[in-house]
């Protein structure tokens, strides 16, 4: 499994602009009163990973005024991702992210020079996305796990669920509440694969067998019945 590390984070907008200091290779401890922007910054980083944030969203109840009224605003992180540096860079009124690089990098099979925009929500279970993309880079495979009749691709922010959370996380669950909040992708199935598919590699290899699997049975079933 491959890593990140978070170099900067930066925010620019019309009204407000924001960047951190660099963190070194060391770890890092964000420490301050209330009120001082600590879960903002982290809220910003998940943002960048192309997370929702509740926060950010127009007419939440705890929405984060400065950045929901703010104009041509974006938020920028720059990564190492697996020894290979990489900025990333969202638009909070786009659902793309900006994947720029200082040469050659891979996505979905092509190459692009220096600079490629994926988008961050899957229309089909055939679309490539962002999330694709980083676990690809961080050698984590796209499994699709099924559950009550339904196939789910898991992805970054399913992962995220277990080291991503909010500032009072409800301590009966070690899994942050998911983004999409449905049935399927919060089932019990699907929280056990995050879990054993970040513990070990066999048990990746397990989910993708299974994946397989059940992809072949559909297609047997289909000319089956033809």
């Amino acid at each position: 499994m491959g890593s990140i590390r978070i170099n900067q984070v930066s925010y620019f907008g019309n009204n407000y602009r924001y960047v951190s200091p660099r963190f070194d290779n060391k770890i890092s401890i964000i420490e301050g009163p209330n009120g001082t922007g600590k879960s903002t910054l982290f809220n910003l980083i998940y943002f960048a990973f192309g997370g929702k944030v509740d926060e950010f969203v127009k007419g939440n109840e705890e929405e984060h005024k400065e950045i929901v009224n703010d104009k041509n605003n974006f938020v920028e992180l720059d990564i190492t991702l697996s020894d290979d540096s990489f900025k990333f860079i969202r638009d909070f009124k786009e659902n793309k992210i900006k994947i720029l690089s200082d040469k050659e990098f891979l996505a979905n099979g092509d190459k692009y020079p220096k600079a490629a925009s994926l988008p961050i929500n899957r229309n089909n279970s055939e679309s490539y996305i962002f999330s694709d993309w980083l676990m690809d880079k961080l050698g984590i495979p796209v499994m699709e796990l099924f559950s009550a009749g339904k196939s789910f691709k898991l992805g970054f922010y399913d992962l995220a669920r277990l080291f991503y959370h909010s500032q009072e996380p409800d301590r009966t669950r070690i899994y942050r509440p998911n983004d999409k909040n449905s049935f399927v992708s919060d089932s019990l199935q699907v929280r056990n694969a995050i879990f054993e598919i970040l513990v070990g590699k066999n048990l990746r290899d397990l989910y993708v067998a299974i994946g397989d699997t059940k992809s072949k049975q559909g297609d047997y079933d289909s000319k089956r019945t033809i």
